[in-house]
């Protein structure tokens, strides 16, 4: 507590019986942490084998319109519509979005948990039956969080197990370089919105 941090001694007692590692190891992100962290995953690792998959997620704060709304609410106590959302200039949605770091990695937070528990965890999802899962959130470089993810997948192929062709056919099935998909609104996606990694 603040009080037995400001009580004689008590930094020096941290030090001397390492109890500040303890402390730390409990901090997100810090060393220990970590540390910690990647143990557990290699512990995983051991018990459940190679991961099925591996996933990044990425923020899109600048197109979603709904935290937009919450940021001009909160920033400059001002209500937008959906449409005036829309109609924000990039720099004015930048200025929302670096405004207030915390209400935006609390909403990808929210939101990467309702991705988890509504479409990964779900019993139709696309990937299949979710054994078991584990995250890391990171910061990028300007500031937003992303998600990296591994997801162990009941009854899933396993490379070195199963044929080629088992493992080909569950790659294809849930997964596609197509950038047409024959959906306009998809396709219009894909073609216009979504991240792209080009040279």
């Amino acid at each position: 507590t603040a009080a037995q941090l400001r009580a004689p001694g008590s930094i020096d007692k941290l030090v001397k019986f390492d109890d500040g590692y303890r402390v730390l190891k409990e901090l997100r992100s810090s060393p220990p942490y970590w540390e910690k962290a990647g143990r557990d995953l290699l512990a995983m690792i051991r018990q459940l084998g190679p991961a099925t998959i591996f996933i990044s997620l990425s923020a899109a704060e600048t197109r979603w319109t709904h935290l937009l709304k919450i940021l001009s609410q909160v920033v400059d106590n001002v209500h937008l519509t959906d449409e005036q959302c829309t109609q924000l200039s990039w720099s004015e949605k930048c200025r929302l979005i670096s405004s207030d770091p915390v209400t935006c990695a609390r909403h990808f937070d929210y939101t990467f948990r309702q991705f988890l528990s509504l479409f990964l965890k779900a019993p139709n999802s696309p990937f299949g039956k979710l054994k078991d899962y584990w995250w890391r959130y990171e910061a990028q470089g300007r500031g937003s969080l992303h998600v990296h993810a591994l997801l162990w997948i009941a009854d899933a192929p396993q490379y070195g197990v199963n044929t080629e062709e088992e493992l080909s056919e569950y790659i294809d099935k849930i997964s596609s370089c197509q950038k047409t998909s024959g959906d306009d609104q998809v396709d219009n996606l894909v073609a216009l919105q979504v991240h792209k990694h080009t040279r």
